[in-house]
């Protein structure tokens, strides 16, 4: 068709065609030019969508590395930290002796357990290491010696900071991380003295462990390079192959060099994102919505919602990991705009939800920077890091409160391109708190070291200057320690000795024999002693010592060795061999001195209870009227019975008193009411002979004192005053205080004593020429007055004037009194006789004369009925038979002694409860207890009084005998 000139209509072959190109082609080539574009689309948008995804997840995975970087960063810094404390403890005491090492670093590393060992290289050689155990072999190692370690010990003295080498394969076993810090000693008025070297071994599984390396169930594969701190050195954990895997990278300061972690996904970086094959679905649906538009929009939302889904998913798999976190999370743009946190840093900043829900930015920061302690550091970091977006920081915030938080900032990049900045802080409070403990203990340490230098020096001055051998074991028996005088035992130097053993000097039984011994020490709670015979390894002396071992503990309770002193005692041995001998010959004198003092009391004494008990029953009425010829003869009798009983007693004092055996019970004692009756007693006495007895002084006062003893030197005094006294004198008792004493002063109007007399008045048997007169005594009274008072802590003398008479005075302590019970009543004869004791009683005597005092005693109490045995049968046929109410036992029997009759009694049921008295002319105070402590109620010492003996019958037949 072609154009009508005539009509202007175009012909339909001009239809046909547009600038020579057939309709139908535009038609095709517009349809292949959507295609194409909807297919360039289709790549782009799968393009757009792989990089989308790609970005999401590297910014998941970099946030995760981050958090394991950080607590990498944490530990190890917090274990270098506090070894740097040991470090400053050995600048200042550059001498630490072992046991200061051991303490020192015990307290450090208490619950670290990364921290396998520390040791301490005093030039660049190992002396001190802690813990010993398992780790002796290292002593003495020089690291220079070492080519795995001199390069490392070499570059922290050059470079004079911390260098951390490794992961090392250790010996026991695992790997660990050698930290070398170097020590720089200060001197007085010259430069700075490298010392050595501290090393620190990190076991790396605790370290992987503890920083979250090892945890199962992670999202993401993690390797490692930097060994001896170059991050471009060999990988040392994980697989090597993920740095060649575009990881994402993260560098971890040293204090020397760095560490490169590589962190990928589990399974790598996938290719396309994960709905790839969804979008290209699709795009298919796009490239067909000519035809199935209806289709294809659905099919293009399910996409779009499924593709939503796994966003949203992503989404929540960082965040959950941010909120899993011990650190606080915070994401800004670089508009500074939060566009992210976890719910850690809002706890940690305090921030109210109010606050949050404003949406406020400057009103936040104005809340975090109020809480620091120095707000202006805080804001002129975070403005040099918005001016460098590329750089990294790490560093430490104070809080008002106490507080202390460790931050860290790093770029967030997408691609190669910075969109905003991640803070992480973790709240590092007790772990700083535990650094300062730690820093104020090596400050206090120092200072208490130099405090005690000079009681070190004076202290090891000692130990050379004690002549007794001292000598120190570790648990395995080496030497690590001993004085010049055991030295000397060895014929070897000091330093020579230590690090050697006792199988080096000794045969194998001598040094087994004192391995056994030293094992007997560390198991003891309690140092043991022997005495053993040594031979001299120096010049084959044998000596005896005397040996104290004990076990050395740590805090903790670990044994550290035993520690041995032994002093030379072969001559005090030879001696006390013959005091020995001559003491056993001593006791044998001193116990047939007892044995005849005790049989001579017990033949005395018989005798004389017939002779006081018949003749007090005489002076009583009890048995028939005397007329008073006959009185005054009973009296001579009864008193001279008294007087050879009086004998009889010094003598046991005096006998006492030679072997030590004087036992008192000292109280607050009154001295009115014991004044009162020592003059009652006496005046009998003194009106004999027309002497009056008087007191004077102050009244109410008290002493400390046994109120027998007492009792027996102010009868004894008074009696002396009365005796050697002029007929019609007088005898005068006062009671004074002396400054912090009592002074108590009996004075007579005698003759006097002279003064030359006076070294010899308290010697025993001097009676100062009275032995010539017809004045009774036996010259020992006043010794025993002088030893009583003297162990009642007082003092005893004497005054006199010839011709005018003498004063004998004594002084004890004042004491307060304590309310006193009353006393009982005296029972006399009469009580019995009035009917006031009922009962049945057994009398258990051998001898005649004495059961018959008895019986004619018990005549006068018509409420009581007497039995009597004198042998133990008898005694157990009466008790079966009759069972009395009262059993009075005499000790010493024929066939059975008493004490056996009494132990038959407690074992018979029906007989155990009746109580037992013990009557006996044996007056030793040892018999006396045992008897007591056999259980016999009471002891009655013949002769007896019979107002003694009726205050017992009225204790137990005081009440009616039942029917």
């Amino acid at each position: 068709m072609t154009p009508d000139s005539q009509s202007g209509r175009v012909q339909p072959s001009a239809v046909r065609r547009l600038g020579g190109i057939p309709l139908d082609r535009w038609g095709r080539f517009a349809v292949l030019l959507l295609a194409l574009g909807l297919f360039l689309a289709a790549l782009l948008a799968e393009r757009l969508n792989d990089r989308y995804s790609a970005e999401l997840q590297r910014q998941t995975v970099a946030a995760q590395a981050t958090v394991l970087r950080d607590r990498l960063a944490i530990n190890l810094g917090g274990d270098i930290q506090l070894v740097q404390g040991l470090v400053a403890l050995i600048a200042a005491e550059p001498e630490l002796d072992a046991a200061r090492f051991a303490h020192a670093a015990r307290a450090i590393l208490a619950g670290r357990t990364r921290l396998r060992n520390v040791a301490a290289a005093p030039d660049m050689v190992i002396r001190l290491i802690y813990p010993l155990e398992g780790n002796t072999a290292a002593l003495g190692l020089d690291l220079r010696s070492r080519p795995d370690q001199a390069s490392a010990a070499d570059q922290a003295r050059r470079d004079r900071r911390a260098v951390l080498n490794g992961p090392i394969q250790l010996v026991q076993g695992g790997c660990g991380f050698a930290a070398r810090f170097p020590v720089h000693v200060e001197r007085p008025g010259a430069e700075e003295r490298f010392w050595g070297l501290v090393s620190a071994l990190i076991d790396c599984e605790q370290l992987y462990r503890d920083s979250g390396l090892l945890e199962t169930g992670t999202t993401l594969e993690v390797a490692m390079r930097g060994r001896d701190g170059d991050p471009d050195s060999d990988v040392f954990f994980g697989r090597a192959g993920i740095f060649d895997e575009d990881p994402v990278l993260i560098e971890l300061p040293l204090p020397h060099g760095s560490w490169r972690i590589a962190a990928i996904p589990h399974g790598g970086w996938p290719a396309h994102a994960a709905n790839v094959w969804t979008l290209r679905l699709a795009l298919l649906i796009v490239l067909l919505l000519v035809l199935l538009p209806a289709m294809a929009l659905a099919r293009t939302a399910s996409t779009t919602r499924a593709l939503s889904q796994r966003t949203a998913e992503a989404l929540s798999l960082t965040e959950a990991t941010l909120e899993a976190t011990d650190n606080g999370i915070l994401v800004i743009d670089l508009a500074g705009r939060v566009v992210s946190s976890n719910q850690r840093v809002i706890d940690m900043w305090r921030i109210p939800h109010a606050l949050l829900e404003t949406g406020d930015d400057a009103q936040i920061l104005t809340h975090v920077i109020d809480q620091l302690a120095d707000p202006e550091p805080f804001v002129r970091k975070v403005r040099e890091l918005y001016e460098h977006p590329d750089a990294s920081s790490r560093d430490t915030l104070l809080f008002r409160d106490g507080r202390v938080f460790a931050r860290f900032s790093h770029p967030q990049r997408v691609g190669s391109a910075v969109v905003g900045r991640v803070w992480s802080f973790l709240d590092v409070t007790d772990q700083t708190r535990a650094e300062q403990n730690v820093r104020e203990l090596s400050r206090q340490l120092s200072e208490e070291l130099e405090r005690s230098e000079q009681q070190r020096y004076l202290l090891q001055c000692l130990l050379s200057a004690i002549p007794d051998a001292v000598w120190m074991k570790d648990p395995q028996g080496v030497f690590l320690s001993c004085n010049p005088e055991f030295a000397q035992m060895l014929g070897q130097d000091v330093d020579r000795i230590i690090g050697t053993s006792d199988d080096d000097y000794f045969p194998p039984e001598v040094a087994e024999a004192f391995r056994a011994d030293d094992r007997r020490a560390a198991e003891s709670t309690t140092p043991i002693r022997c005495e053993e015979w040594i031979d001299y390894v120096s010049d084959a002396r044998r000596v005896l010592w005397a040996t104290v071992k004990s076990a050395v503990r740590a805090e903790d309770g670990r044994l550290l060795g035993v520690l041995g002193i032994a002093r030379d005692i072969t001559s005090q041995h030879t001696v006390l061999t013959e005091l020995e001998e001559a003491r056993n010959a001593a006791l044998q004198a001193s116990e047939a001195k007892s044995r005849f003092l005790a049989h001579m009391s017990h033949e005395l004494r018989t005798p004389l209870n017939a002779i006081i008990g018949f003749s007090q029953m005489l002076d009583m009425g009890a048995l028939d009227p005397l007329t008073a010829q006959q009185q005054t003869a009973v009296s001579h009798i009864r008193d001279s019975g008294r007087h050879l009983l009086e004998l009889i007693n010094d003598i046991l004092d005096l006998a006492r008193i030679e072997s030590g055996q004087s036992e008192l019970n000292l109280d607050a004692i009154p001295l009115d009411p014991l004044i009162d009756e020592v003059m009652a007693l006496s005046r009998p006495a003194a009106d004999g002979r027309r002497i009056c007895i008087d007191r004077g002084g102050e009244a109410g006062l008290h002493v400390y004192a046994d109120r027998t003893r007492l009792r027996q030197v102010l009868l004894n005094l008074t009696s002396n005053a009365i005796k050697y006294n002029r007929l019609g004198g007088r005898v005068t008792i006062d009671v004074e205080p002396a400054g912090e004493w009592v002074r108590i002063r009996v004075s007579d109007t005698g003759a006097g004593i002279d003064e030359s007399l006076r070294e010899e008045i308290f010697q025993p048997f001097q009676r100062l020429g009275a032995e010539k007169t017809a004045i009774e005594g036996t010259g020992i009274g006043l010794i025993i007055c002088k030893h009583l008072i003297e162990v009642m802590g007082g003092s005893i003398d004497f005054d006199s004037v010839p011709g005018q008479g003498s004063r004998f005075w004594f002084e004890l302590r004042p004491v307060h009194p304590e309310p006193t019970a009353r006393r009982p009543t005296v029972t006399t004869l009469q009580d019995g006789l009035d009917g006031q004791l009922h009962g049945c009683v057994l009398y258990v005597e051998d001898n005649p004369v004495n059961l018959a005092v008895m019986e004619h005693l018990f005549e006068r109490l018509p409420g009581v009925e007497f039995l009597s045995a004198i042998d133990g049968e008898t005694a157990m046929a009466l008790l079966t038979e009759r069972r009395p109410d009262l059993v009075l036992m005499d000790i010493n029997l024929p066939g059975m002694s008493g004490i056996e009759i009494l132990r038959w009694m407690r074992d018979h049921a029906h007989l155990r409860d009746i109580p037992v008295i013990a009557v006996s002319a044996n007056a030793i105070p040892e018999t006396i207890q045992a008897s007591l402590e056999a259980d016999f109620q009471a002891y009655i010492t013949k002769p007896f009084g019979v107002d003694q003996l009726l205050a017992q019958l009225r204790a137990y037949l005081g009440a009616p005998r039942p029917d």
